[in-house]
């Protein structure tokens, strides 16, 4: 299922046989101090029965390859199965509804498969995300940040109990998370 951010941005995905997405492109930064680069790919994994989303790989110092030259790279085969373009969203019309956690446990399961969540609560747009180890790419267990779009990081290499228990405005995460106004969710 594809969710983006309230105002929109591109994603690519590429699905394997079995209409599972092991990767995908994201055309956003989605945090401060570069942590995403501008475009940023991901590989999924589905061993768990569960997307599990690698870290970034990051276009810093180097020329951003094709999408198509990514999944060649990792999966040596290039098909139909590339689904998306730029011109893809344009027409996306966000449905708050569709974003919504059910659950705290849901958001829980969402965040430590990896994948991001970005919410608006009062008026400011925030951003929390599973961290992964730079040299390995793997995501570091039970560690993660939380920020202001595009601003600057409110916390960093946290457990998610104590992002539960993070407080914006004198309320707990956990005490907002399920009416908040939830703007980016991939998965």
């Amino acid at each position: 299922m594809l969710k983006q951010k309230k105002v929109g941005y591109d994603v690519l995905d590429y699905y394997d046989k079995t209409g599972c997405a092991v990767a995908e492109r994201h055309f956003t930064e989605h945090a401060p101090n570069g942590i995403h680069t501008n475009p940023h790919d991901h590989t999924i994994d589905w061993s768990k029965n569960f997307p599990d989303f690698s870290s970034p790989t990051n276009y810093k110092n180097s020329t951003t390859p094709t999408f198509e030259k990514f999944i060649g790279e990792l999966f040596g085969e290039i098909s139909e199965n590339i689904q998306g373009d730029e011109k893809s969203m344009k027409n996306y019309k966000y449905n708050p509804d569709d974003y919504k956690f059910e659950t705290l446990g849901e958001f829980k399961f969402y965040l430590s498969c990896g994948a991001n969540v970005g919410f608006e609560y009062n008026g400011i747009e925030y951003g929390i995300e599973a961290m992964f180890d730079e040299n390995t790419g793997k995501k570091i267990e039970n560690c993660y940040n939380i920020w202001i779009y595009d601003e600057r990081f409110l916390a960093e290499d946290i457990t998610l109990e104590e992002v539960l228990d993070f407080k914006l405005d004198g309320v707990k995460i956990r005490d907002l998370i399920l009416t908040a106004e939830i703007t980016e969710r991939i998965m």
